[in-house]
């Protein structure tokens, strides 16, 4: 398997993205929730 950064890949040993299943050993999966995500810049 090929390796998958972590900074970009929504997986831990306890927890990862449902559509990672079978890609990546987690102890539970569950649905992402998009979100919106703002930055302040000067």
């Amino acid at each position: 398997m090929t390796s998958r950064d972590p900074r970009l890949t929504p997986a831990r040993p306890d927890l990862a993205d449902s559509r990672l299943r079978g890609l990546v050993e987690a102890e539970r999966f569950v649905d992402g929730q998009p979100r919106r995500l703002a930055a302040p810049s000067a």
